[in-house]
């Protein structure tokens, strides 16, 4: 045990080291372009209105839903696990697009912007964390914002909608393979929310504090993207908030670190436990299971007004429609629910967890933004008790 804490020290310090060696990067600033109008109905086949554009009535709220295309040029990075990276090559242009929930007036401003990256595990744009903790975020001020970085993600747009998103590229007209800008990208959204980038994408509001958040593989991307390519530029981000995934977390980043697992992801995550440190944070939720309730919910409400239907406030209810787990948005409809919604309804075993973890995830949105505002971190939490189940229950197949 004693080999194993020196060895941890010495990993931290070397890549302590390591980080202040590279030289730093500079990630040009994004040119900016919109708020991009509304050109359609929202049911209009022809799209005419932001990709997952939210059911939620935020006028009503004292918010407003905008969208901007970013374009600029890219780095790619050499990035080994859990390690600081070095540039590959540079110069690569991309063009994408942001999309911006955010208070109308300074009044309803709470200052933290969550910054998501877009999860593209169904092969298009996912909001999984503003699914789960829209409520609360307009409820409680924050600012809310999702960066289109990943080609699934950019090629499922143009294919929705070729007039809005048709001159989209991430991939460098198709030289730069596996989201190789999607770093770059992700910091110049960063540059760009921060009023950077020459034109204010936050309507005069000043973004005080960023908190990163993804999902899943989006989680795993930002793992590596802090991990190899944050300490190489200028601070962007404050923190980040992984969900459901990344590996362990090394001990010298610039930014604070929370990392939020559902049971369901507990066991593959047993062996990358750590310590709670001033700079990082683990909380495992019992009972919640990696896609919830919640979550379908949210998303079915998407589709049930994309087919012109009025979600109750903005989404269906517990014994309403929901929708299974392989439903998604393609390039024929907006929202997991525009062919499903309603076909589960009345299940008496409906798909997902029940148990509400996004309070959990609501809570830790809160811890992390008084974290890097106050600097006081967030509880510690239990770990989720790990057991393995008898030989005979295995060979069974019981779960």
């Amino acid at each position: 045990m004693r080999a194993f804490i020196v060895g941890c020290v010495m990993f931290v310090a070397l890549g302590s080291i390591a980080a202040r060696q590279q030289p730093p990067v500079n990630v040009p600033a994004p040119s900016v372009t919109g708020p991009i109008a509304l050109t359609t109905a929202l049911r209009d086949v022809a799209h005419g209105y932001p990709y997952n554009a939210t059911p939620m009535d935020l006028a009503k709220l004292g918010y407003v839903e905008e969208e901007f295309v970013l374009q600029g040029t890219a780095s790619r990075y050499n990035t080994p696990a859990g390690e600081t990276g070095s540039v590959a090559d540079s110069g690569h242009p991309y063009k994408t697009r942001i999309v911006v929930r955010r208070p109308k007036s300074a009044a309803r401003f709470n200052g933290t912007v969550v910054v998501e990256w877009y999860n593209v595990s169904q092969g298009h744009d996912g909001e999984y964390d503003w699914f789960q903790s829209m409520d609360h975020l307009v409820r409680a001020g924050y600012a809310w914002a999702g960066v289109s970085n990943q080609a699934v993600g950019v090629s499922s747009l143009r294919e929705w909608s070729p007039k809005r998103y048709g001159t989209l590229d991430v991939t460098d007209n198709g030289s730069v393979m596996g989201d190789g800008l999607s770093y770059d990208i992700f910091t110049a959204a960063a540059l760009a929310i921060r009023g950077k980038a020459g034109s204010d994408v936050m309507g005069g509001l000043k973004a005080a504090r960023l908190v990163a958040v993804g999902h899943s593989q989006s989680a795993g991307r930002l793992y590596t993207y802090f991990h190899s390519v944050h300490p190489l530029v200028p601070p962007a981000y404050d923190a980040v908030i992984l969900h459901g995934g990344g590996g362990r977390i090394r001990g010298d980043l610039n930014v604070k670190v929370f990392k939020f697992l559902d049971e369901t992801d507990v066991p593959g995550q047993v062996n990358n436990r750590q310590p709670d440190t001033d700079r990082f944070r683990q909380w495992e939720i019992a009972g919640s299971s990696h896609l919830t309730a919640q979550f379908s919910r949210a998303m079915a409400g998407v589709g049930l007004r994309v087919s012109g239907m009025v979600p109750v406030e903005g989404s269906p209810s517990i014994e309403g429609p929901t929708i299974s787990g392989g439903a998604g948005n393609g390039a024929a409809g907006n929202g997991a629910g525009e062919a499903n919604a309603g076909q589960n309804g009345g299940c008496e075993k409906p798909p997902f967890s029940r148990v509400p973890s996004h309070f959990a995830l609501n809570a830790a949105f809160d811890h992390v933004a008084r974290w890097v505002k106050d600097g006081y971190p967030p509880p510690s939490a239990p770990p989720v008790d790990v057991k393995e189940a008898p030989a005979d229950q295995t060979a069974a197949g019981s779960p």
